[in-house]
């Protein structure tokens, strides 16, 4: 396929000069045109209306947070260094650093969002200790109001609150310790994961994808003001919960950077509607495997972008007035793709590949967005080999950043329309075959992991070892979260004509008047402490009940990930508490038939077996307690309110004719 060339694009835009990153060439090289500025705008003013970015005085307040974390943590260990008789010169050398990770990293942030954050420890630092000493002096010093200890999940975290900020601390001990000032830059390398072990390099790895989603974006700027949209929108929609099913804040990030990626210059109003076409990816992941390659960009930026400014003491960089922008080096690649006629057919093959024609000036505007989509289709398939040359510095675009509509556009449509048997991915998967001393590494690959066979909608992290950011996804929460790409896309494009209102975009999704029938699960406990720790393995275990019900004929269910709190003054005995929903729908796709009578005890019965293999039950038999009952609508308990606003709802009102429930229908549930 002939590059397009810089000037008048077929859409009647100007294209920018041609530009590659990732895996594959961008979609579109358009730059943004006074329309998309205005209907940008407008979406950048009222979300800083309902979802404003942090205060000069909250940042400084979470900076203090920071800086009193690494203080404590320096103190910790050098008394620790102390009691192992180290000398003074080892003490230095060992003492590394805490860094952040995440959206904070990233650079999103607002009010109400927490701090993802990391200790980087040296070899001399058992992970024992910071689970137990360590997390004993964040429970006992003053500021901290909450602190729970969870050693044994995948990735073990300490979840804290300190001066009103919450904070998940994960720990990393290196194999060896690089001097102090040096540790950020170097846990950037892949070198620096040989011999550590596996909890730690899971850990270390949230900060190393953080770091490379913003080398492997055009625009940092772009990118934080889409991501800000985008995570406003999930959590206002119900999809913002990786541990329940759905995706979390990184699988956001990463789904924001491709769209990025595929079109450049676009603004970020015109990539959210673009996220639609995600659906119609024509790859399997049970075909060969085309994302593995030798060990070039993942680790390694497509383009050499510049790093974001690193102030002391962890704060991101801010979110910067509109401007152009700046000068910098990109490359051009060579790749190859295949041209697709019906990408929800047809699986390519990697062998002889050919390129689709570019468009002609008169082509007409039906034929331009048929042309579009097939080349949506050829990007997943494209086999990134090497960089060729380097093209003249990009000059400034028009949008600098500020511009959303076309982002918001692309990004709906194009996740949409993928076919997600194939993963997202931002660069090449290193394969640790071809990485001296990696080779004990995991790497996603469905071709020789049975179990990555089995993820429904993989979207790959860029560092080394690559791991699917949604391993916990079920066919459940993949089409519900396919609904709300289409219901974005169609609501975008309304925004577009006038026909409709941002907010309409982003309105809470109405899950108590959307079901008749609910299953409730209320956790209860007599401390605090324990309420934390139980309703945390409860929540972490949510999935399994999610894919237990799944396989119940006759009825399809829809995950709330939301918790409600129970009122102070509901049951003496269990003074803390809160209650989580499953929206339960009977319909005859789903197999339901009058008279058909549906058990729901065999599906609860493994999920309970599951809660009760807790590790602290014992030690704290009696003050806990976990309800599980299935309710109509009309029963819902009074602590129920809507998602949004926080008014009670209208109990019994329905927006949902479908859901009607068979003439027979029986569930059982036995509680803890």
């Amino acid at each position: 396929m002939s590059q397009p060339s810089i000037g008048a694009s077929p859409q009647g835009g100007k294209n920018g000069p041609h530009v590659r990153y990732g895996v594959s060439d961008p979609i579109s090289l358009q730059e943004a045109e006074a329309h998309d500025l205005v209907l940008s705008e407008q979406m950048r003013d009222h979300l800083e209306t309902v979802f404003p970015t942090e205060t000069a005085e909250g940042m400084d307040r979470r900076q203090g947070v920071l800086q009193e974390l690494e203080r404590m943590f320096h103190d910790w260990m050098s008394k620790l260094c102390l009691e192992a008789n180290l000398p003074e010169e080892e003490i230095r050398k060992s003492t590394v650093k805490i860094t952040t990770l995440g959206s904070y990293r990233l650079g999103v942030v607002h009010p109400g969002s927490d701090i993802d954050t990391l200790c980087i420890a040296p070899p001399v630092i058992r992970r024992e200790d910071f689970f137990s000493t360590f997390a004993s002096q964040l429970e006992q010093h003053e500021d901290v109001t909450e602190c729970v200890p969870i050693p044994d999940a995948y990735t073990p975290i300490v979840k804290l609150k300190m001066r009103g900020v919450c904070i998940d601390l994960l720990f990393a001990r290196l194999a060896r310790a690089p001097e102090a000032e040096l540790a950020e830059e170097v846990v950037k390398e892949d070198e620096v994961l040989k011999n550590m072990d596996e909890k730690s390099v899971r850990c270390l790895n949230g900060f190393r994808v953080a770091d490379q989603i913003l080398n492997l974006v055009p625009d940092q700027e772009t990118f934080r003001r889409t991501l800000r949209f985008i995570k406003y929108w999930a959590r206002r929609r119900g999809v913002y919960s990786n541990i329940v099913g759905f995706f979390g804040g990184i699988t956001w990030s990463l789904l924001v950077a491709r769209i990025c990626q595929l079109y450049p210059y676009y603004a970020p109003n015109q990539l959210i509607n673009r996220l639609r076409a995600f659906g119609a990816w024509p790859y399997t992941a049970r075909s060969a495997h085309p994302c593995l390659a030798g060990p070039c960009s993942a680790g390694k930026p497509a383009s050499p972008m510049a790093q974001p400014p690193s102030p002391r003491h962890f704060i991101p960089t801010p979110p910067e007035e509109p401007r152009q922008r700046p000068r910098r080096p990109v490359h051009a690649f060579q790749g190859k793709s295949s041209s697709q006629k019906d990408v929800s057919q047809s699986r390519p093959s990697l062998g002889n590949q050919t390129r689709t024609a570019p468009p002609t000036p008169d082509e007409s505007s039906a034929s331009r967005e048929k042309r579009r989509t097939e080349q949506e289709a050829e990007v997943s398939d494209v086999d990134l080999k090497k960089i060729n040359e380097q093209l003249a510095k990009r000059k400034p675009s028009i949008h600098g950043g500020r511009s959303f509509f076309k982002w918001s556009f692309r990004f709906f449509r194009l996740y949409h329309q993928w076919n997600w048997t194939r993963p997202v991915t931002l660069c090449d998967i290193v394969d640790p075959a071809n990485v001296p001393g990696m080779t004990s590494f995991k790497v996603w690959n469905p071709k020789t992991n049975p179990a990555d066979r089995q993820h429904v909608m993989p979207v790959i992290t860029p560092a080394f070892p690559s791991m699917n950011s949604t391993h916990n996804v079920t066919e459940t929460t993949k089409r519900i979260l396919l609904d709300e790409f289409k219901r974005g896309f169609e609501l975008v494009q309304n925004v577009e004509g006038n026909k409709a209102e941002w907010s309409d975009v982003y309105a809470p999704f109405p899950f108590f008047d959307e079901f008749k029938h609910f299953l409730m699960i209320e956790i209860l406990a007599t401390s605090e402490d324990v309420y934390n720790k139980f309703s945390g393995w409860v929540e972490s275990k949510l999935r399994i009940l999610v894919m237990q019900l799944e396989a119940v004929n006759g009825m399809r269910i829809h995950p709330n990930p939301l918790q409600y709190t129970l009122p102070k003054d509901g049951d003496a005995n269990w003074p803390f508490g809160c209650g989580m929903f499953l929206g339960l729908i009977f319909t005859p796709e789903a197999g339901a038939q009058p008279d058909l009578q549906i058990d729901l005890r065999p599906a609860i019965t493994a999920f309970m077996e599951v809660i009760l293999s807790w590790a602290d039950r014992d030690a704290n038999v009696g003050q806990f307690r976990m309800r599980l009952k299935r309710l109509a609508a009309a029963d819902l308990p009074d602590y129920v309110t809507d998602v949004g606003d926080g008014r009670k709802r209208a109990v019994g009102a329905s927006s949902a004719p479908h859901d009607r429930i068979p003439k027979r229908f029986k569930a059982t549930a036995n509680g803890v």
